[in-house]
């Protein structure tokens, strides 16, 4: 990846960040703690969308960063909280509307992962998207030190399964 690509897909996440930041503060401004906990699971739909969008645009570590938010279960340090998560009211995010999982003094110093993001960035746990074959030609090639042709009999140009970070073609190896 060369630099303007990192670039441009380091600005696509700091816009994402940027448009979250902004739909929690306007949806939830000026609304009662009642309405707040109403729309709250829509806002965080939303987001976990634009994120799930994110990750998909950029593939590989961002695939692989949702992957590891959905495996999450239990509370997360707030010294771990992303910068985003300070900008809103603490009853927003703190533990303590979220049952017993954070004890003692712990328990306004944590934040449990949301529901709905696990459940829009879970899709990335058993359908990563997946790179053609047309990409994947010149990889296997440089792995393999030999055109995939020399190679191979047959290769399925669609993969049987994609990961974060790797896919799985079926082929038949051809005999020497």
């Amino acid at each position: 990846m060369d630099m303007v690509s990192g670039m441009m897909r380091s600005q696509l996440v700091i816009q994402a960040a940027e448009n979250i930041r902004k739909d929690y503060r306007e949806s939830l401004e000026g609304l009662s703690d009642a309405e707040q906990e109403r729309i709250l699971p829509q806002i965080h739909r939303r987001s976990a969308e634009i994120l799930l969008d994110i990750a998909r645009q950029n593939r590989g570590i961002y695939n692989k960063a949702a992957q590891f938010v959905c495996a999450i279960r239990g509370p997360v340090p707030k010294v771990s909280w992303p910068r985003i998560f300070h900008c809103f009211p603490p009853k927003t995010y703190e533990a303590h509307q979220f049952g017993d999982r954070c004890r003692g003094a712990q328990r306004r110093h944590c934040l449990l992962l949301l529901q709905e993001y696990i459940e829009v960035l879970s899709v990335l746990t058993d359908k990563a998207p997946f790179q053609s074959f047309d990409v994947m030609e010149p990889v296997l090639t440089e792995e393999l030190k030999a055109p995939v042709s020399e190679l191979f009999d047959s290769i399925e140009q669609t993969p049987v399964a994609a990961a974060s970070l790797a896919q799985v073609h079926i082929g038949m190896r051809r005999l020497r």
